[in-house]
């Protein structure tokens, strides 16, 4: 059996973290080896099963995605449609984006998604959801790894991309009041996670590190190394 992935791209042709968390990294692991033929792009190719990611790309058009699902249909192969946040109904996510998603997801041969409220939203779309729970891959972050709990100051770490600002919010006051309480004995780690400069502005005074990943440990193996350097 071969399975080709379009994963979602930002223009650049590189997957995405959550690409190579929910698709790259699982596909290639050592138990599903002899299980088939597993192929990546951004260019649909000839499979017995193809896996659409997200919005695909940033120029997606609703034409190439109907155009799409007809070559899959000739060739007689099975579509999904993988989806790990409700984008459908995020408000940065542009109205065209949000159409074709929803024509994938209408028309896909089953949809897989993170979590059951995501499920429970995917099934207004189509009946055929199945929940794949993110995992941690054991290649990246070894189970024997030992936990610094006993390094000061205890490192707190928030991580994302530049659309996750308000995430943060949701948790600035919280993250607050355990740097003014545990003053010395714990600092928070900023890493990406802000467009908003002002946000950073409201932790002035307390224990707080901005960092900057390199553009050569942007893919997620490699940032994962960087993170536990």
């Amino acid at each position: 059996m071969h399975v080709h992935v379009l994963f979602a791209h930002a223009g650049d042709q590189k997957p995405f973290g959550c690409s190579y968390i929910r698709l790259l990294q699982p596909l290639q692991h050592p138990a599903a080896e002899n299980r088939g033929r597993v192929t990546f792009g951004v260019q649909p190719q000839p499979a017995d099963v193809l896996i659409v990611e997200r919005t695909w790309g940033p120029h997606t058009t609703l034409g190439q995605v109907e155009s799409l699902v007809q070559a899959v249909r000739r060739e007689g192969a099975r579509l999904l449609f993988t989806l790990d946040d409700n984008l459908l109904d995020l408000q940065a996510i542009p109205t065209d984006q949000k159409m074709y998603m929803r024509f994938l997801a209408r028309h896909a041969d089953g949809v897989l998604v993170s979590t059951p409220p995501l499920a429970e939203r995917m099934r207004r779309l189509n009946k055929r959801v199945v929940v794949l729970p993110n995992q941690v891959d054991e290649r990246l972050f070894p189970p024997e790894c030992p936990l610094p709990l006993n390094e000061t100051p205890l490192t707190i770490g928030y991580m994302g991309t530049p659309t996750h600002d308000g995430d943060l919010r949701m948790v600035l006051q919280a993250l607050r009041t355990v740097l003014r309480r545990f003053d010395g004995r714990v600092q928070l780690q900023l890493v990406g996670g802000v467009a908003d400069s002002r946000l950073v502005r409201l932790f002035d005074g307390l224990p707080v590190q901005v960092l900057r990943v390199p553009v050569e440990d942007m893919a997620y193996p490699r940032f994962v190394a960087w993170m536990r350097a």
